[in-house]
């Protein structure tokens, strides 16, 4: 991450095209893809604004929602990147969005302390040397998504009959692994839902490469230790590892209310601290033996265990071994990815 803060999920609407408005400074924000009605609203929205073609989606097509959801994703991600691209040519003057960018940094950020310098620099070739490293250092937020988990509701064909992977969380998540966002994560709330969770088994797009990167992330809110086991191991079995559980208190989740046994923060961060080792330890392997079982890649395992934590609506642990499989990002001045998998049909 640039920055040491993220724009989490805010009902269906309130972050519904965040990252079109801060994603160029490198804040990475969170956008609800359940409610695909309201995405083909934005659509209509974003494609009359560009001054593009729209064409509309209708809910009588064929997997209409889940088309739905990829085309928008894909248009952020298109606008996103043409803003960062402007904002990378653009002139270092007072007001302008390259500076706003790089002055929003926190100060003990290394990007941020090259900007300071380049500030105070006086002669000409050390002030263009510093400039042209300070621009292909620029790298956008992240455009992640949210899926309640709960939120899954059958569809029905003509004859009556639910159709077969239609419900609405389950192809939501097929828009989002059909679309072609790089070095995002899908994060999941509100509880585990087996038919969702093994929805993912399908999808390559989750899978680390030959060098341990992945693409798209899976991350999963929790409200205790024994959440993130149930859920993380349920997970493994199926060859889906979980970069980071966000652990939330049962009354700090955007107005959602769980029941839990009245358990503050402090003693819940205590049990993933002094637990994380065997925690990860056991999702790790049962991560490489269900790998195995289908013969994929298995991600290298280089380094110990990290730990991460953030403030969000809670606060944030990341669980993986090697620092390729989680907290993505491409090394500072390389271009993120665009070689994502293919759609799945």
């Amino acid at each position: 991450m640039v920055h040491e803060f993220h724009i989490p999920v805010m009902g269906l609407a309130y972050t519904i095209d965040s990252p079109v408005k801060v994603a160029r400074f490198g804040i990475s924000s969170v956008i609800s893809i359940i409610e695909d009605r309201l995405i083909e609203m934005m659509r209509k929205h974003y494609y009359t604004e560009r001054h593009e073609p729209y064409i509309p989606i209708s809910s009588k097509e064929e997997d209409y929602r889940a088309r739905r959801i990829t085309d928008y994703l894909n248009l952020v991600n298109r606008m996103v990147q043409e803003q960062v691209e402007k904002l990378r040519t653009a002139a270092f003057e007072t007001g302008s969005d390259i500076v706003k960018y790089f002055e929003m940094l926190p100060d003990k950020s290394a990007v941020k302390q090259l900007y300071l310098q380049f500030r105070s620099a006086t002669s000409a070739e050390s002030r263009a040397a510093m400039e042209a490293k300070l621009r292909a250092l620029i790298a956008p937020g992240a455009i992640d998504v949210n899926i309640m988990t709960k939120t899954d509701k059958n569809n029905y064909g003509k004859d009556g009959q639910p159709i077969e992977d239609g419900s609405d969380a389950v192809a939501a998540l097929r828009g989002y692994a059909n679309s072609d966002l790089c070095g995002s994560s899908i994060v999941f709330s509100a509880g585990m839902n087996p038919r969702l969770y093994g929805y993912l088994e399908k999808c390559r797009q989750f899978d680390a490469d030959a060098g341990g990167v992945m693409q798209k992330k899976v991350v999963v809110k929790v409200s205790d230790y024994r959440s993130a086991l149930i859920q993380g191991k349920f997970l493994a079995k199926k060859g889906i590892w979980v970069s980071e559980f966000r652990i939330e208190s049962g009354l700090n989740c955007g107005g959602h209310a769980f029941a839990t046994d009245g358990m503050l923060m402090g003693p819940i961060l205590e049990e993933f601290r002094t637990g994380k080792t065997e925690l990860c330890n056991a999702l790790f392997q049962l991560y490489t033996d269900a790998l195995r079982k289908r013969d994929a890649h298995i991600p290298p395992a280089r380094r110990p265990w990290s730990s991460r934590r953030r403030a969000a609506s809670g606060a944030t642990l990341s669980t993986t071994c090697s620092a390729n499989i989680t907290n993505w990002a491409p090394p500072a001045g390389e271009p993120r990815s665009s070689s994502c998998p293919k759609p799945l049909p």
